[in-house]
């Protein structure tokens, strides 16, 4: 029975633990994100890609 305290008193595993979510909460963080800005962030790099391609158009190539 003595092993049973043991383990429980045992905190090798709470750093990866705390490790853990916190890589969870960052994931949930850049989920929320990308949901809120997503569409305006794919919108830009569409008009600046169509802004390249307009200028290498335009100069006769």
């Amino acid at each position: 029975m003595k092993w049973i305290t043991e383990i429980i008193r045992d905190e090798s595993g709470q750093t990866m633990t705390e490790y853990a979510l916190l890589v969870a909460l960052i994931a949930v963080a850049l989920i929320v994100v990308y949901q809120y800005y997503g569409s305006a962030i794919q919108n830009r790099f569409i008009g600046s890609g169509n802004t390249l391609y307009g200028a290498t158009n335009n100069c006769g190539h």
